[in-house]
């Protein structure tokens, strides 16, 4: 255990300062939402919960479970989460996921509602499990919905299914309250009736980061983990650091030099350099993701889009003043504005 915290503590302070990130209204405490990290880049979460025992000992009790992926398309991604505490399979002293997820309908780029598939395996309970999420945006309220299928739920030998809602509410970009709760008819009638989170989610300004405080009485942020309800009440935090743009750190010991002046008679290719550099965050058709919707900055004028391209935005985006001409960003700003 004290070697997992070195290794979280470690990852926040030498992990780059991606150019995506998670969104506050991406997920509640019990259903992870359709998120996806970009192609190229890595996704890590520190998920702590705990329970403090009576007097006099006080005693804590820790399910802490870690989350690493990658995208190995804009659409898919690899990860595994692994807890060394379980409220899982009871007597199991520790749990670990394996799974494939992938999104087939991406809001940001400019589907009705998103939707992912997750396939996995939970080495602990030898099961294969699968979840099929679903999130819509309602102005400032996000609606989720989760559908779980587990071979060999809690290492029983029995199949489980189940079912959940959640809602994220975001007074501002930066802020989210969130709820869920979740139930199957095939519970036990000696297990509580339904599995819920409730909190409330951070974005940190001019960080790629979110903090979540919560609780719930669940206990691990696996598929499983997620869908056993159980008589305990934990309480904790959810802390996100997305792996990517290691170039930000190398600038500090080899700073870029300016981009060579084109050769006679080559052109700017303003859509080639949007696919290039752009639509991970913003979406191929500008509608936003990680990034804002770019559709509505034409009413800003010429002169904003210019800048924000040039300066970057402390929410994440990059400058690109060094590798771009004059001219490439008047043809940069004619393509953002055609969108």
């Amino acid at each position: 255990m004290r070697n997992a915290i070195w290794l979280a503590c470690a990852a926040t302070l030498l992990v780059p300062a991606p150019a995506f990130a998670k969104l506050a209204n991406e997920r509640t405490p019990t259903q992870e939402g359709t998120f996806i990290a970009p192609a190229g880049t890595a996704f890590f979460s520190f998920a702590h919960r705990f329970t403090v025992g009576a007097s006099p000992s006080y005693s804590v009790a820790n399910v802490p479970t870690f989350h690493l992926s990658a995208g190995v398309l804009d659409w898919a991604a690899l990860g595994a989460l692994y807890s060394t505490e379980t409220a899982t399979v009871p007597g199991a002293s520790q749990e670990l996921e394996l799974f494939a997820k992938e999104r087939f309908l991406d809001e940001g780029a400019g589907a009705l509602l998103s939707a992912s598939l997750k396939e996995a395996y939970n080495m602990t309970s030898q099961s294969a499990d699968l979840e099929a999420s679903l999130s819509k945006r309602l102005g400032p309220v996000t609606v989720f919905g989760t559908a779980r299928g587990m071979s060999n739920f809690q290492y029983s030998g029995q199949m489980r299914a189940v079912g959940g809602l959640g809602l994220a509410f975001s007074p501002t970009p930066y802020l989210a309250l969130v709820a869920d709760a979740s139930a199957s008819p095939m519970r036990a009638a000696t297990e509580p009736p339904v599995a819920w989170g409730a909190g409330v989610q951070i974005q940190i300004p001019s960080t790629p980061h979110t903090l979540a405080l919560h609780a719930t009485n669940t206990g691990s942020t696996t598929i499983q983990g997620s869908s056993v309800a159980t008589d305990t009440v934990r309480y904790g935090f959810d802390f996100t650091i997305p792996f990517s743009n290691a170039k930000q750190w190398t600038d500090i010991v080899m700073p870029e030099q300016p981009a060579p002046t084109p050769a006679a008679g080559a052109t700017f290719d303003a859509k080639a350099f949007f696919t290039g550099h752009c639509i991970a965050c913003h979406g191929p058709l500008g509608a936003g993701g990680f990034g804002p919707d770019l559709r509505p900055v034409e009413a800003k004028g010429d002169d904003f889009i210019r800048n924000r391209i040039k300066t970057g935005s402390p929410k994440g985006m990059p400058p690109f003043a060094s590798q771009l001409s004059p001219a490439d960003l008047d043809a940069l700003v004619a393509f953002v504005k055609s969108l």
